[in-house]
């Protein structure tokens, strides 16, 4: 069963947690030595699968800095500032009261609300709700969507489409290979 073959890969993988000024949450692999004969190959990739989910609860008012180098990350409902980066996987942050700075190198990043803030990817879509603050949103290979901006908002996609539903305090929009829509534009209170 799969249960039997994961068992000696869960049996080496070691959790590091690091209480000091903030929490810190390692998850080490062991190394994997997987032989695959070409000539028999089929295609279909029979390696042991593993993965490690956290839900991790923090006083909504609390700062977070959360970093992973290869997996998703969701955060909602947090009042406070709130950094979240993701070398490869998606980024999704719900119900943000706070400021979020999100940066993926690979993956996409959909924010549904928050208090403005920066957001980038290098290779991957930027999808974002309602700004309330100034925003900065940048992408190098993907979609940017801002659907109501109320701060100014700032938004460069080298190849990728821009799409603005609203802006209600000015935007500077930026594309090299791609188009901008801004659908509402409005200056003033």
């Amino acid at each position: 069963s799969d249960l039997k073959e994961l068992k000696p890969v869960v049996d080496r993988t070691l959790v590091k947690i690091d209480r000091g000024p903030a929490l810190r949450i390692e998850v080490v692999y062991p190394r994997l030595v997987h032989h695959v004969n070409l000539w028999r190959h089929s295609g279909d990739d029979d390696s042991p699968k593993s993965e490690v989910r956290f839900a991790i609860e923090i006083p909504a008012r609390l700062a977070a800095t959360l970093v992973v180098s290869s997996g998703d990350i969701r955060t909602e409902g947090l009042a406070a500032a709130q950094a979240v980066r993701s070398a490869s996987g998606e980024i999704r942050v719900l119900d943000a009261d706070g400021p979020v700075n999100a940066r993926s190198a690979s993956g996409d990043v959909d924010v549904n609300r928050a208090h403005g803030g920066r957001v980038s990817t290098a290779s991957g879509s930027i999808r974002w709700g309602d700004a309330l603050g100034p925003l900065e949103a940048s992408s190098a290979r993907g979609d940017i969507s801002v659907s109501d901006a109320r701060a100014s908002l700032r938004a460069r996609a080298a190849s990728g489409s821009i799409r603005v539903g609203r802006a209600l305090r000015g935007i500077t929009p930026e594309t090299a290979s791609g188009t901008a829509e801004i659908t509402g534009l409005s200056v003033g209170p």
